[in-house]
């Protein structure tokens, strides 16, 4: 499915510009990434591509949770949307040792956690690190289940974070996969339980819809702030088209095109009309 805060965040926006936030006096850029996804989404269903079909948000590989004394395979439950089946609280209930492990075949970018009404209410912060050759804190950790804030699994989101080069596969429980190991800082309230646990794969679509974003950042702040922001909006507007151009007829590998949930190489040439593409213009 089509999901616009898993396609773009702050963070890939902080990659381009690290002051896109500090210069322009602002804390979140929430609307310029949806105006900016939203410009990407009608490309993509230009090129004959069904929204969706997007399939970013992945199928994990592996599940686990550790209480500090053993393992639970929470894999199954993590595929499926069955409310409250994956114990957090029970989990978590010996926070300095406990952990949930999720392993996928690829790197990804962050963690979808689905919570819907068993949520936590205690003040908690939430943490994450990945295998280096020991388990590394993740850089520019972006906590998106804050529903309340300071209370981490207060309602469901994505957990982001910057994807290291450092990042090696592990055996774990058996399994030799990319590990993401996510803590809390104290106990959650009873009851406290997810749905889901999905890994998110970074995007080719993912660069130009940030391009597009700081591009509508620079073209609002003209005249109001120094420098020369009207000229440098356009150039990022044509980068973004640019950027958007060369990916298109490469993203076939997001896309579950076979509804079986499971994303696969399709034949491009058959979705994406590249004469179609070297006329597009920026709209």
């Amino acid at each position: 499915m089509w999901t616009p805060s898993d396609l773009i965040t702050d963070l890939d926006l902080l990659a381009l510009d690290r002051l896109c936030l500090t210069e322009f006096g602002v804390t979140v850029l929430t609307d310029k990434r949806q105006v900016a996804a939203a410009w990407v989404a009608q490309r993509v269903e230009q090129a004959g591509y069904h929204l969706w079909q997007h399939a970013i948000r992945r199928e994990p590989e592996a599940v686990l949770g550790y209480t500090g004394v053993a393992f639970t395979d929470y894999t199954a439950a993590a595929k499926t949307t069955t409310d409250a089946d994956i114990a957090l609280a029970t989990i978590y209930a010996t926070p300095s040792s406990a952990a949930v492990y999720v392993g996928s075949r690829d790197p990804f970018r962050g963690v979808y956690l689905g919570l819907v009404d068993s949520v936590n209410a205690n003040t908690c912060v939430l943490s994450a690190k990945i295998w280096t050759g020991a388990w590394t804190g993740v850089t520019s950790l972006v906590d998106g289940t804050q529903a309340t804030a300071g209370k981490a699994l207060s309602g469901g989101g994505l957990v982001s974070w910057q994807t290291p080069d450092t990042w090696v596969r592990r055996t774990l429980n058996n399994s030799l996969l990319y590990w993401a190991k996510l803590g809390v800082s104290s106990s959650l309230t009873a009851g406290t339980a997810a749905a889901q646990v999905s890994p998110v794969v970074a995007s080719r679509l993912t660069l130009p819809a940030s391009q597009y974003a700081l591009a509508l950042l620079y073209q609002e702040s003209y005249g109001s702030q120094r420098g020369q922001w009207q000229e440098k909006a356009t150039a990022m507007f044509a980068s973004a088209t640019e950027a958007l151009t060369v990916a298109l007829p490469l993203i076939a590998d997001e896309f579950d095109l076979g509804n079986d949930d499971q994303v696969g190489r399709a034949d491009a040439s058959s979705i994406v009309d590249s004469t179609y593409l070297s006329t597009w213009e920026r709209g």
